[in-house]
């Protein structure tokens, strides 16, 4: 028959469980160039060493662990559950919070520390597990729903992980299984640190590949949607209007004599009329309405389920709000002008082609004097 040698097996659990969270104290430190809030990766930086401190502790106190004989893995517990508040209360909410909970995690420590049964001490620590974690894993689960960061939602299984065990221990001290009750407070804690490990990492690399996502959809300058956005945006949009054969319209517009501007004001004065400008096309366009810089100061805005006459209405509301644009940059007053170019497709939707024809009722409405709205094959001013 096999027999099992559990000095082995214990010897076996904690080098896997030290050895993982020194890798994640060594990943977390590399982490320190990544564009993320500074003290957020200190806190769990420092989270991660007090913890595999703590677990070193405990994998060299005698195989036969005695609740009695860790007050200082006590400490330890009661100082990262402390750290890892802040971490997590968006992180960290001013020093007031952070003194209130440090005192707050003072006062429990000693009080614990006072208490002679070994019992009592470790049903003291559990349902400090599951007052603290709680609240905890709940903040985190909301962050994961609003941010889209799945990161978050293992950050609050893990903190879930603990609760559990928390609970679990409650029961099984109400059942006087000190041994059992301590056993499943080593495997929650043990679990929870790694699986809470693993979610940070993933929030961080979900968080950058976010950022690197919106960079590469986006315009830095004006945040509207460059080319690769528009596409992408556009994608379902126009699939359905080509089922449907329904229209699609097209606004094209460029910002007249804008090398005028950039001479005069410099490319500083030319930026900051580009950005009121987006401002005022944000702010103008609806809801379905797809705006995207081009380039220069080349905009187009793609109308969704909609007709010329409808596209010529917003286009010249644009115009209107446009000519009355006054940014102020400096000392100065900068006022500009757009022209405006119409396009519309119905059935089978073709981006570059409904470009194309917006570029040339553009050029049209450019040659004809500017600041004005040119459509297909005709011109309104």
């Amino acid at each position: 028959m096999l027999e099992i040698d559990l000095e082995l097996y214990r010897t076996a659990f904690y080098t896997l469980l030290i050895s993982s969270i020194l890798a994640l104290v060594v990943v977390v430190h590399r982490l320190r160039d990544v564009d993320w809030p500074g003290a957020v990766i200190r806190l769990f930086h420092l989270y991660f060493i007090i913890g595999a401190l703590g677990w070193v502790r405990l994998a060299f106190t005698h195989s036969q662990v005695r609740m009695e004989d860790l007050s200082g893995s006590l400490l330890t517990y009661f100082l990262s559950t402390y750290i890892l508040c802040l971490a997590l209360i968006d992180r960290v909410r001013g020093w007031k919070v952070a003194g209130m909970l440090g005192v707050l995690h003072v006062l429990l420590a000693a009080f614990t520390l006072t208490l002679a049964e070994a019992s009592t001490r470790l049903g003291v620590v559990s349902v400090y597990a599951i007052m603290i974690y709680l609240p905890l894993a709940l903040v985190e689960f909301r962050r994961a729903f609003h941010e889209r960061n799945f990161g978050h939602a293992v950050i609050g299984a893990a903190l879930t992980l603990v609760v559990t065990g928390g609970a679990a221990q409650v029961a099984l001290l109400a059942k006087h299984d000190l041994p059992g009750a301590f056993q499943i407070a080593l495997m929650a804690s043990a679990t929870g640190y790694l699986l809470l490990g693993i979610g940070f990492l993933a929030t961080v690399l979900l968080s950058k590949h976010q950022q690197l996502t919106k960079l590469a959809l986006r315009d830095p300058l004006t945040n509207l949607l460059n080319r690769r956005g528009l596409e992408q945006a556009l994608y379902s949009m126009s699939g359905l209007a080509g089922r449907q054969g329904k229209p699609m319209s097209a606004i094209a517009l460029d910002i007249d004599h804008f090398k005028r501007i950039n001479d005069t004001y410099g490319h500083d004065g030319g930026d900051q009329v580009l950005q009121s400008l987006s401002d005022a096309l944000r702010n103008t366009i609806r809801g379905s309405d797809v705006c995207c810089r081009l380039g220069g100061e080349e905009f187009v805005i793609i109308l969704p389920l909609t007709g010329l006459s409808e596209a010529a209405l917003l286009a010249e509301r644009l115009r209107t709000t446009i000519e009355g644009l006054v940014v102020r940059f400096g000392a100065s007053s900068i006022g500009c002008t757009a022209s405006f170019g119409l396009a519309c497709q119905e059935g089978p939707f073709n981006l570059d082609s409904l470009l194309k024809d917006a570029d040339n009722t553009l050029y049209a409405a450019k040659s004809a004097g500017r600041n004005r709205v040119a459509w297909p094959n005709a011109l309104h001013s």
